[in-house]
């Protein structure tokens, strides 16, 4: 019996449907292990503020979830020709990026730290997340490796850091989450963004008894958006009488900066603050950062100030071109850098031989 056209389109449009529900899970099951992995790096699940409960939403804001994500940057130039010009798409990266189950960007370790091990907690938003780069690229994991080649011990380096975080959020996530990790360092990153974004998530705060204990969700992008085109105004001006920082602004970076050292001295944890420069020129950021400065040097917190080791050339090398994020080069640089530092100003915690010829090739 033949079937017109019409009767068919009604019979799989009925069939269909109840053929992918019966039989979609068997397929799947057997389509094999790589290609569930392929399809579920193409879930967006970062921000996910849905799977934290209401106090950890407040406390962290945006916090990483357990999750698979990608990360395009692709951006539209306009390129001058001969006939007037046209825009172009540049794309500089596309990286799957994987937060482990504990909530941040690193391969799983386990909770109790093993006797002997040494473990470094770092802070910071996209720069110490590794915007832009894939995990084992990324200067955390390759500072893990050095020092332990380098070590009398088994070191880790947990990246415990969120894209757009700031000193705010991190003094609430050291106060509420790095205990139960027992870190035997804790080094919290500090770049110009901060600096903008401090103040808006202190002005948004819950307050107890003076104590920040809360920054519940707000027009969060939109602030930040506002905030990031005055400054580039203020910036573009290059004019005395408009200076790009308020120091009450700044002032509020200071204090919780040493609002996190009180917490973690409290429970006996070595922390050190490091400096990194941003978008703009280093040597501007940092005339803005010297109140910064002066203020922890009062408060005895330990600091480094990364600054002098990134001039113009550095900048240009060490960066990717438009999306102002460490590339490889850059993230094997910064590597080094805090091999070095660590190596030399924590004798006793990490024992640092000397360097391979591996590692000390690897610095410039």
């Amino acid at each position: 019996m033949r079937m017109s056209p019409r009767s068919l389109k009604l019979l799989l449009g009925v069939s269909l449907p109840i053929f992918v529900l019966c039989f979609a899970p068997l397929f799947v099951t057997n389509i094999g292990r790589q290609t569930v992995q392929t399809l579920t790096r193409q879930l967006t699940c970062t921000p996910r503020p849905e799977s934290l409960t209401d106090e950890e939403r407040n406390v962290f804001h945006h916090a990483n979830t357990p999750c698979t994500f990608k990360t395009d940057d692709e951006v539209r130039l306009w390129v001058p020709t001969r006939d007037g010009g046209t825009y172009e798409s540049v794309r500089e990266f596309s990286v799957v990026n994987s937060i482990n189950s504990l909530g941040f960007r690193n391969r799983e370790y386990p909770l109790e730290k093993a006797p002997g091990v040494r473990r470094i907690i770092l802070l910071g938003d996209s720069m110490v997340f590794g915007y832009g780069l894939p995990a084992e690229k990324g200067f955390f994991t390759l500072l893990e490796q050095r020092l332990s080649r380098r070590c009398r011990c088994e070191v880790e380096v947990w990246n415990f850091a969120a894209v757009s975080w700031n000193t705010v959020i991190e003094y609430l996530v050291t106060k509420h989450k790095l205990g139960a990790y027992d870190p035997d360092l804790v080094a919290l990153f500090f770049d110009d963004s901060d600096r903008l974004k401090n103040p808006i998530f202190h002005k948004n705060g819950v307050f107890k008894d003076g104590d920040l204990t809360a920054v519940p969700p707000f027009d969060y992008d939109g602030i930040l958006g506002h905030a990031y085109e005055k400054e580039n105004a203020l910036v573009a001006r290059h004019r005395p009488e408009y200076p790009p920082f308020d120091p009450a602004d700044v002032a509020v970076s200071s204090l919780y900066l040493e609002k996190t050292g009180r917490v973690l001295r409290d429970r006996g944890v070595p922390y050190l603050v490091v400096f990194v420069p941003g978008t703009h020129n280093p040597a501007v950021q940092e005339k803005w950062q010297t109140p910064v400065y002066e203020s922890l040097k009062n408060a005895g917190v330990n600091f480094v100030n990364f600054f002098d080791r990134f001039g113009p050339r550095e900048m240009e090398r060490y960066f990717f071109r438009l999306n102002k994020h460490w590339n490889e080069e850059g993230s094997i640089y910064v590597a080094g850098l805090l091999e070095e530092y660590l190596c030399d100003h924590y004798p006793e915690l990490l024992r640092c031989s000397a360097p391979s010829r591996q590692d000390s090739g690897r610095r410039d």
